[in-house]
């Protein structure tokens, strides 16, 4: 994690073998082996993986079938994993990771924003809107609680309705159970919510709703110290 330009792509190309990137000195070790002069291919093979942050679409290849593949690259020819045991396990650790609901309805559908940046402008977007309904749904809770309602009622009551969101439907149920796990950590939420101001005030735009969500993450996460807990936990602020 870091600001742009402080090398996070640089030394990850690195490690993975970009031909552009010339090591001068030092070593890269894996489980104590040097793989300064693997080819990428061994590295791979190795465990070794570089997630890219605009990665080309191949039609027709579904998630799973990507991590079969990549799963058979590292594998002997005669003890490739078949379809079925692969799709168990796949299961199993989706469970594990609580990833099931994601990944099903990942990449369903691309959209192409425009060129370099677009896709980063597009994201930050989405921050902005799920600022809104972070903070909105924390003061409806707070609101009901006060107002001796019943917080699991009013939530599928507001669920069913104009007030139906993404933020509601999955964090509110895990804030009733005291779960603040993350779906997504309050400080890299936070580390978003400040590259979109950033990109606002650079177009000279004013987003005051934004703004107080930041500080109100701000001190969940750089004055409380809860950067690991979910962006649910926003409501112990309260």
């Amino acid at each position: 994690m870091g600001p742009n330009g402080t090398g996070k792509s640089t030394l990850s190309e690195t490690i993975m073998g970009n031909p552009r990137y010339h090591i001068t000195e030092g070593d890269i070790l894996l489980n104590d082996e040097s793989i300064i002069n693997m080819p990428v291919d061994e590295r791979a093979r190795k465990g070794l993986f570089l997630a890219m942050q605009y990665p080309a679409e191949v039609p027709g290849v579904t998630n799973a079938e990507f991590l079969r593949a990549a799963i058979n690259a590292r594998r002997p020819k005669n003890n490739l994993i078949s379809i079925m045991d692969f799709l168990k396990e796949l299961d199993k650790n989706l469970d594990l990771l609580d990833m099931k609901d994601i990944f099903m309805t990942f990449s369903s559908k691309l959209n192409y924003f425009g060129s370099y940046g677009s896709g980063q402008h597009a994201k930050m977007a989405n921050q902005i809107m799920i600022a809104g309904t972070m903070t909105g749904m924390t003061e409806m809770l707070v609101y009901a609680k006060a107002a001796g309602l019943n917080l699991k009622q009013i939530c599928q009551t507001l669920q069913s309705g104009a007030a139906e969101n993404f933020s509601l439907g999955t964090y509110g149920p895990r804030i009733l159970k005291g779960d603040y796990t993350p779906g997504f950590f309050a400080k890299h939420f936070l580390k978003d919510l400040r590259i979109a101001l950033e990109e606002a005030e650079k177009m000279n735009l004013d987003l005051p709703a934004t703004r107080e969500a930041k500080r109100l993450y701000e001190i969940l996460v750089d004055d409380q110290k809860l950067g690991d807990d979910g962006t649910q936990a926003l409501i112990k602020l309260w």
